[in-house]
């Protein structure tokens, strides 16, 4: 018999009633998530929506500034700032570009760019302008050309002609050869019997010069004893004096002499002063009593002169006395040949400047002479020259330069030509003392070390000199002693 059912829940009832709040649990569970996941889809579908077009006009500027840069010519990764220099960014490069135009007016790269296209269409127009230059002498050239074209012609033909002829020309010059090979075989065969019959001619040219020799060699020392005896006839400088002195100004220091225009006188030039020469005598160096220089020409006959040394003063520079020099007379034009060396103000040194300048003061002439190289120059000491003026030559045993050595060994040959030229023509010898003697020559004062004035023995006193004191006297030149 079956169990009569009971009213108590059993276990069954509570896991129905369990499964049930749990299943109502689970199904509002569910059903908030799913409405949240709703929502957080909605809004991320949103986010994605905004952010897609952020990106999309992110990435559409990115390749507008990529294609501005291209553009620009400018690609650095950093675009810069409105005030950024630096050359590394675009903007600083374009800034940069501004600034090296130089042209306050632009302020902008398009300003710039324009300025640009301004100067490249100036520049076509140029070009333009230059084409048309060219077109034009292009059609010059075109219608030179046929002018050219009829020169290269001629010059052809011209040529062709000469190659004819100058082929024409070497045949001939080959049987002219032939014809002067014959005959030089023949002058060789003449020339022969020359040197044979000048070989005894020059025998016999030795003998007769022997016998020159010896007659030149009598001839000469006849030359040198007239000479001699007519140095010793003469005795003196000259015959008559060239003027005199006609007045004294001691105070000045001058005098005034009868020489002037007329006489041919100029300034610079300078006499010796001679004492009154007795009758039938002519002055000599022993009456010297001192040197005049010509300061002015004053008329016809009549100059003014500085003293410029007074040797004797027992017997002053006075009215009368005759005046003097070797190298100047009136009218006419002395010539002196030279030879070895001219010290002329004690320094040690030829001094051919002077001397020239001496000659050129007294109106004389240079004639031979010997240079310090050793060369002769103006051909040969004649009878035209006055005097033959011997300087000093070096002991060529105490110089050591080769050079040097040479060079005055040609000069001792020279003077010993010179003065046998000198024989033969009766052309008088002098020193260099007597010659400047003669001449009333003055030498300047040379400084030595610390500033300090000295006076050559070779020299006569300086009166222009700024240590002159003003006192004329007798110095210890040996060319002015008795």
């Amino acid at each position: 018999m079956a169990a009569a059912p009971t009213s108590k829940p059993g276990w069954v009832h509570y896991c129905c009633a369990l499964f049930f709040i749990c299943t109502l649990f689970l199904s509002i569970g569910l059903y908030l998530t799913v409405s949240g996941a709703k929502e957080s889809d909605a809004a991320r579908a949103t986010a994605e929506k905004k952010a897609s077009e952020a990106t999309s006009a992110s990435t559409r500027a990115l390749e507008q500034i990529t294609i501005l840069k291209n553009t620009i010519g400018y690609t650095f990764e950093t675009v810069g700032t409105a005030d950024d220099k630096n050359a590394n960014t675009v903007v600083g490069a374009m800034l940069i570009d501004i600034d090296a135009a130089k042209d306050p007016a632009i302020k902008s790269y398009r300003a710039l760019l324009l300025k640009l296209q301004e100067q490249v269409n100036s520049d076509i127009q140029a070009i333009a302008v230059k084409d048309d230059d060219i077109k034009k002498k292009i059609e010059t050239i075109s219608l030179l050309e046929p002018q050219y074209q009829t020169k290269v012609t001629q010059e052809e033909a011209a040529k062709t002609e000469v190659q004819t002829s100058l082929t024409t020309a070497t045949a001939a010059l080959a049987e002219e050869r032939t014809k002067k090979d014959k005959e030089i075989d023949d002058q060789r065969t003449a020339l022969k019997a020359l040197q044979e019959e000048y070989a005894k001619l020059e025998d016999e040219y030795k003998k007769a010069t022997e016998v020159s020799d010896k007659t030149v060699k009598g001839l000469r020392d006849s030359i040198k004893r007239l000479n001699k005896k007519l140095e010793e006839i003469t005795r003196e400088d000259f015959d008559l004096p060239l003027g005199k002195i006609v007045e004294v100004d001691n105070d000045a220091r001058s005098v005034t002499i009868n020489l002037g225009s007329t006489d041919k006188l100029k300034p610079l030039q300078t006499f010796s002063v001679y004492m009154k020469p007795d009758a039938g005598t002519s002055g000599g160096s022993e009456d010297i009593k001192g040197s005049i220089k010509v300061t002015k020409i004053m008329g016809p006959h009549l100059a003014l002169c500085a003293i410029t040394t007074e040797i004797l003063k027992a017997n002053p520079i006075s009215p009368g006395d005759p005046i003097f020099t070797p190298v100047w007379a009136p009218g006419q034009v002395e010539k002196f040949a030279f030879v070895g060396r001219f010290d002329l103000d004690g320094d040690g040194k030829h001094d051919q400047d002077l001397l020239l300048e001496l000659l050129q003061n007294n109106g004389a002439t240079l004639g031979a002479y010997v240079d310090q190289k050793g060369e002769r120059h103006n051909g040969r000491v004649d009878f035209s020259t006055k005097y033959l003026v011997i300087g000093d030559i070096p002991d060529v045993t105490q110089i050591g330069d080769a050079e040097e050595k040479r060079a005055v060994e040609e000069i001792g040959k020279h003077r010993d030509k010179m003065k046998l030229e000198a024989e033969e023509n009766g052309v008088k010898l002098v020193r260099l003392a007597d010659f400047l003697r003669k001449t009333g020559y003055r030498p300047q004062h040379k400084l030595i070390a610390g500033g300090q004035l000295r006076r050559n023995k070779a020299s006569i006193q300086n009166d222009d000199n700024p240590a002159f004191d003003g006192k004329l006297r007798r110095d210890d030149n040996p060319a002015f002693s008795k």
